[in-house]
C-alpha cells in the first residue's frame, strides 16, 4: 500500500449560472365571473349557514338551511339538543310535538 492518494477535480459551475428552468405549463383558462353573472343566479334568502342560540341550553348551534329557509341539518343535532335537555330534566320548547314524540 502506498501512502499517496489521488483525487480527480473537476470544474463545478455556480448554481446561479448553470440552472437551467423549465417553463412553467400554461394555466388553464377558466373563465372570470362578472357581477352580473354572479347575481343572476338565484341568491338565498336566508344566511347558510346560520348560528342560533338555544335559550334552554344555552348553546350555540350551527343551522343549515334549504332555499325556503327550513332548517335541513344543524350541529348539535336536533336529537343531541334533546338529549341535552333531557338531561337536564327539561323539554325542548321550540320542538315540534314530533320531534319530542320520537324522544
Amino acid at each position: 500500500m502506498s501512502g499517496e492518494i489521488s483525487v480527480n477535480t473537476t470544474a463545478v459551475s455556480s448554481p446561479a449560472t448553470d440552472r437551467s428552468v423549465a417553463n412553467p405549463p400554461a394555466a388553464a383558462s377558466v373563465p372570470a365571473i362578472t357581477s352580473s353573472a354572479a347575481t343572476a343566479g338565484s341568491s338565498p334568502a336566508f344566511p347558510n349557514p346560520e348560528i342560533a342560540i338555544d335559550p334552554a341550553l344555552g348553546i350555540a348551534v350551527l343551522e343549515f338551511r334549504d332555499t325556503a329557509g327550513t332548517v335541513v341539518n344543524s350541529i348539535p343535532s336536533q336529537r343531541q339538543i334533546d338529549a341535552y335537555l333531557q338531561a337536564q330534566g327539561t323539554q325542548n320548547p321550540t320542538a315540534p310535538p314530533a320531534a319530542a314524540a320520537r324522544g
